[in-house]
């Protein structure tokens, strides 16, 4: 695949303006915190991770005092509800429940014209090369007409949790995401840059709701588009989300 990138610009890497030092909480009690995540973040920090910029994780630690332990993630450029437990234990109750008792939107932007629902079942091949079945259901909400073609926002529900699977079942299915650098179209990316200023992934996990792990209650979560989001959704379409 071709970005067109001049060797100077990194697309996936664009330079914050400052260092992020807090991040909206969304919901907080003694046992769990959700914040939505800004785009350029890695949840977690990792070795390969670029060492001037604070992964998620560190940030919440420092914003609440609190030791943390991740849930699940998200990709580094995708935004959105990011799940944290307080204790290891609450990760265990988490990891059992997660595909079957929770519940996970995303709003996602794809390439071309998507005029019904459906679902993408295609089985994915883990790291290993192992074949995993994967559910990936859609719902078209506008559709942004352009003489060099069109785009399709969406919203998303993932019913397993494959690397990637929202990101690789759109591609397959000649609806890449907008923004998407490894599994999108270079021409479509060029596009959104250059006459919108958006220059990174349209993914951004908007809705959860799953168990408590020491209530017996179930937890919503909506997360806010971030601004530019909510700027690139002005500009394209006429609903507001």
């Amino acid at each position: 695949m071709n970005t067109n990138q001049p060797p100077s610009q990194n697309p996936e890497n664009p330079p914050l303006p400052e260092e992020i030092k807090e991040v909206p909480i969304l919901y907080q009690d003694d046992a769990i915190i959700v914040v939505n995540k800004p785009p350029f973040m890695m949840v977690h920090p990792w070795r390969g991770g670029p060492r001037h910029e604070k992964a998620l994780m560190t940030v919440v630690k420092e914003q609440t005092g609190h030791w943390l332990y991740p849930v699940h993630r998200l990709d580094r450029q995708s935004s959105g509800a990011v799940l944290f437990a307080l204790k290891s234990e609450y990760v265990t109750f988490f990891k059992d429940r997660w595909h079957n008792e929770t519940e996970k939107k995303y709003m996602a932007l794809g390439n071309g014209a998507m005029p019904v629902a459906g679902y993408y079942d295609h089985s994915l091949k883990s790291q290993k090369g192992i074949k995993q079945e994967a559910l990936t259901l859609f719902e078209p909400l506008e559709y942004f007409d352009h003489h060099r073609f069109g785009a399709t926002l969406c919203e998303v529900s993932i019913k397993t949790g494959r690397k990637h699977q929202i990101r690789r079942h759109f591609s397959r299915n000649m609806h890449c995401l907008v923004g998407d650098t490894r599994y999108g179209k270079g021409r479509i990316n060029d596009f959104f840059r250059e006459n919108y200023q958006f220059h990174r992934l349209y993914l951004h996990s908007h809705f959860l709701k799953f168990p408590h792990p020491t209530e017996n209650k179930m937890v919503e979560i909506h997360a806010p588009l971030t601004e530019d989001l909510q700027l690139l959704n002005e500009a394209l379409f006429k609903k507001r989300f």
